[in-house]
């Protein structure tokens, strides 16, 4: 690797800013490096998340990937995702409904309030699961410009 990548840094892939992490991670190999990722840099916990993921996209695989890490989860749609590509909420919320222990996950629909709920109560608030879902967050928040 070039000496000049040493310093490199992509917005939106383990992107610490305060309390908050941002990782565009949208696959399940993004989540398996996201979590070895908050493995080794320990943030403060309790660790919660704020995910939304593209339809299109193995979200079971990459929840199964995420959620041991955490100590809780809301589920959300990301409103940039067009509406054919957006991921089926029921089907999110069966699912989550059905597994076993762990951390808690909840299904919002409403964008804001699940950012809302993902802060409360969290030392350190992760947002995953798409390009979609970080930029989404990043304007939203006061003096986080979005990508791009």
């Amino acid at each position: 690797m070039p000496p000049s990548f040493a310093d490199a840094f992509l917005a939106g892939r383990f992107d610490v800013r305060g309390s908050w992490i941002f990782d565009v991670a949208h696959n399940p190999d993004g989540m398996g490096v996201l979590v070895a990722t908050l493995e080794e840099a320990q943030p403060a916990r309790p660790l919660k998340a704020l995910v939304g993921i593209r339809g299109d996209k193995e979200w079971r695989a990459m929840l199964e990937v995420l959620l041991p890490a955490l100590e809780g989860c809301v589920l959300t749609a990301p409103p940039s995702v067009p509406a054919g590509q957006q991921w089926p909420l029921a089907d999110v919320r069966a699912w989550a409904a059905g597994r076993p222990g762990g951390a808690a996950v909840e299904v919002e629909p409403d964008f804001d309030r699940a950012l809302v709920r993902a802060r409360a109560g969290a030392a350190t608030t992760l947002v995953t699961g798409s390009f979609h879902t970080v930029g989404d967050v990043l304007g939203r928040l006061p003096g986080f410009a979005p990508l791009g």
